[in-house]
């Protein structure tokens, strides 16, 4: 599962962290140079963004740019 986490999110290396938002308990938002955000959601039940996506329990989302 690592691995393939990995595979998602290794472009994101090279860029800068432009922003770190809490958007609501246990979950949060990177904001990335190239545009792009990952929301990561910490908490037990899953969770919906602005954009009408869901974020998984214990898992996270590459919201591209």
């Amino acid at each position: 599962q690592v691995y393939d986490d990995l595979q998602i999110l290794k472009h994101l290396q090279m860029e800068f962290i432009e922003g770190h938002t809490r958007l609501a308990t246990g979950v949060f938002e990177t904001v990335y140079s190239n545009g792009e955000r990952v929301v990561v959601n910490y908490t037990d039940t899953p969770y919906r963004i602005s954009t009408g996506e869901e974020v998984p329990a214990k898992g996270f989302k590459l919201i591209e740019s």
